[in-house]
């Protein structure tokens, strides 16, 4: 009985994480959607450090609540705010790192929906920062 990628069965992968991590990066659609990903949280990280010092200790960040003291959260939430997305990065490139050599798909979509939730997350963060300064 063969796996499907043509390796015996029970017999442990070839590939490790990092020879799959390097096809990733070097994929036109995956590496272009990581990339870009990547940019987006660091993009974040500049933002919000060299804002942080001058926002209030108060932030809008909970627009979801009803209109008022409720949508308030400490400026601190923007610190765990970076940790959150860079473990979405990180858990979603490692993910997509052991999909890529069997479902190339899924990895890509994996990416650019990671690419896309960046994207939304910085524009929620820019606008608060813009509204608050």
């Amino acid at each position: 009985m063969q796996a499907r990628l043509g390796e015996g069965f029970g017999q442990p992968s070839q590939n490790t994480t990092q020879d799959s991590l390097y096809l990733v990066w070097r994929d036109r659609i995956g590496g272009r959607s990581l990339r870009l990903s990547l940019f987006f949280f660091f993009l974040l990280l500049l933002v919000v450090g060299v804002s942080f010092w001058r926002i209030p200790p108060q932030i809008p960040l909970a627009y979801s609540r009803p209109w008022g003291v409720a949508q308030l959260v400490p400026s601190s939430f923007l610190f765990v705010l970076l940790f959150l997305t860079l473990f979405l990065v990180i858990s979603t490139s490692i993910l997509a790192a052991f999909l890529f050599p069997s479902e190339q798909l899924l990895a890509r979509i994996l990416l650019c929906g990671l690419s896309l939730t960046l994207l939304l997350i910085d524009v929620s963060v820019f606008r608060v920062i813009l509204l608050i300064t």
